[in-house]
């Protein structure tokens, strides 16, 4: 499934979403169903809990890899880039010293996807460290929910595996 801008547009706010300006991404090889998202779709500019903030889009290294990645977004302590050679989306660490990124997604669209879903999921759930047994019911729902649309993001030494044992562990 392919998220649409009416789609973040009617959860987030129209005025929540920034969009690249196409000219902006000219010179970047990117595959295109990640421009079609960064110009046309959109992400969304700040979610309250600051699990996600947007950022220009701009070219950025990563430790351990020849090409640049393009960072689009951040969360507390890591930042959000985007492989043009695969459209995988990674976790880089903001501290100095580990410099392993972690992976996030397998595309652009996946990723906002499984933002999407993931905060329309984290805004419905209770307290779960008062409520025995709902961290369960909750760290499944969320992980089939995430798995429909990209199965990798769900493994355990994924962006989402780690934040899925956090529920369960009721972090």
């Amino acid at each position: 499934m392919s998220v649409r801008y009416e789609d973040l547009a009617g959860y987030f706010g129209v005025d929540n979403l920034v969009r690249a300006d196409a000219a902006a991404l000219s010179g970047m090889t990117l595959p295109p169903d990640a421009v079609r998202v960064l110009t046309e779709v959109g992400l969304p500019r700040a979610i309250e809990d600051e699990s996600f903030t947007a950022e220009p889009p701009q070219p950025v290294q990563v430790v351990g890899s020849p090409d640049a990645f393009l960072r689009f977004g951040r969360c507390s302590g890591s930042f959000f880039a985007m492989s043009p050679a695969t459209g995988e989306v990674w976790a880089v660490s903001l501290y100095p010293g580990d410099t392993h990124p972690g992976f996030v997604n397998s595309s652009l669209d996946a990723f906002v996807e499984c933002l999407l879903r993931f905060t329309t999921l984290w805004e419905q759930m209770p307290d779960v460290r008062s409520l025995p047994g709902e961290s369960e019911r909750w760290a499944d729902l969320i992980e089939q929910e995430l798995r429909a649309v990209d199965p990798p993001c769900v493994e355990p030494d994924a962006f989402y595996g780690e934040v899925i044992e956090e529920v369960l562990m009721g972090i």
